[in-house]
């Protein structure tokens, strides 16, 4: 679902941005390479220009043999960096479009705020996008269950039953998607935080 979102967000943003500049060729910049996804959206959605930016060495390997074998070396660019030591000047200059996929579970672990903030005053132009352009924290009330090992009912074991699914850690998460029948939910789902 997240990767079907991020192409339909920049399929809308560089055509928008083609039909209010037709003559002048798109630049984005993807903070975060990891297998260079993004950047090839961006570069099939129709950017021109595109500069991935990976700081582990061997995924920024990885995301230049993808992005090859894929096709898309003639306008994806991966550079091993961190984006707060990239000088624009020294890679043809500013961008109109920036896309990033630095959050985590807990949807600002990755410094994703410090990252844009310092994109957005030093590597894009004024009027540049930004994708994502907001977030959300959303809280689900959930009772844990114990597994059903071989499809049989053992739920009188429950009050037994240690999960370590979940952890008093504020810092870690369960992904629930990975414990299907596991859990029950016991109320709607509550969003807790939206930023812009």
């Amino acid at each position: 679902g997240r990767n079907h979102a991020f192409n339909g967000a920049l399929v809308r943003a560089v055509t928008a941005f083609k039909r209010r500049h037709p003559s002048r060729a798109m630049r984005v910049l993807d903070i975060g390479s990891g297998s260079g996804l993004l950047a090839m959206m961006a570069a099939r959605a129709g950017a021109d220009v595109v500069h991935s930016l990976e700081m582990v060495p061997a995924l920024a390997a990885a995301a230049k043999h993808i992005v090859d074998v894929n096709g898309y070396s003639d306008r994806v660019t991966i550079h091993s960096i961190m984006s707060t030591d990239l000088d624009p000047e020294a890679i043809g200059g500013k961008f109109d479009l920036l896309v990033c996929e630095i959050v985590d579970d807990l949807l600002l672990g990755e410094s994703v705020l410090t990252t844009v903030a310092d994109a957005r005053r030093r590597l894009l132009k004024p009027e540049a996008t930004i994708i994502p352009q907001g977030g959300a924290i959303w809280a689900l009330a959930v009772e844990m269950l114990p597994p059903s090992p071989e499809g049989l009912d053992l739920a009188v074991l429950h009050e037994l039953n240690c999960c370590t699914a979940l952890s008093a850690n504020p810092n870690v998460s369960c992904k629930l998607q990975h414990h299907e029948g596991c859990y029950r939910r016991l109320a709607a789902p509550v969003r807790l935080l939206r930023f812009d």
